[in-house]
């Protein structure tokens, strides 16, 4: 059932996806069209046909890798992330912008100032959902906990040389049945930039 979004959280989701955008450098928001593609995207909201906006992410071969989507077609609508919140990505080829509507769009079709159309559906790489982001299997990475503690611990990375910083593991994004972790243990997680530093997310065994 189509919720209709406040001009507040539709304009927050547009700047969440500008910010991924520019964090990865994707190109996907040329200046010269983004104003009009914010106008669409309000008259779409307007219009109770919006369900949500997502960036896809591809590797070489146009397989979407990762995701970073946010809905609304919920009634317990969240605010977008933080910029500094992303996940650590590898692989990635390319991006592509994508708006979910209803296929309501007759009623503003002459509201519109750009011209919207259907984009083709690719293949996936299975993977983890973490909140807004969806991380295929080759975006994980490999870790080591080198300390242990009852509430966390920290990893370092095994699949990227030695010089990169520590990864903050949180108990509450582990499989429980490797609780609790311990010196020495390896470990298989997607990794997110946070303000605190590198975290993990859906850790599971290696």
């Amino acid at each position: 059932m189509p919720v209709i979004c406040t001009p507040t959280f539709v304009d927050a989701a547009i700047d969440a996806m500008v910010l991924f955008d520019r964090h990865f450098k994707l190109n996907l928001w040329p200046v010269d069209s983004t104003d009009d593609r914010r106008h669409d995207i309000r008259v779409m909201a307007a219009h109770s046909d919006l369900r949500g906006l997502s960036t896809e992410l591809l590797d070489a071969n146009s397989v979407v890798v990762g995701e970073f989507c946010i809905r609304f077609d919920r009634t317990d609508l969240l605010l977008p992330l933080d910029e500094d919140h992303w996940p650590l990505l590898d692989c990635v080829a390319r991006g592509r912008f994508l708006v979910q509507r209803y296929g309501n769009e007759s009623p503003y079709r002459d509201l519109l100032r750009l011209r919207w159309g259907p984009a083709a559906t690719l293949p996936r790489e299975e993977g983890d959902s973490c909140g807004s982001f969806y991380l295929g299997q080759s975006q994980r990475h490999r870790l080591i906990v080198t300390q242990s503690g009852p509430r966390f611990s920290f990893g370092d990375f095994t699949d990227e040389g030695a010089g990169r910083p520590h990864v903050f593991l949180l108990p509450e994004h582990a499989d429980p049945v490797l609780l609790p972790f311990h010196l020495g243990q390896r470990l298989n997680a997607a990794v997110v930039l946070t303000r605190k530093g590198l975290q993990g997310r859906a850790i599971r065994s290696d």
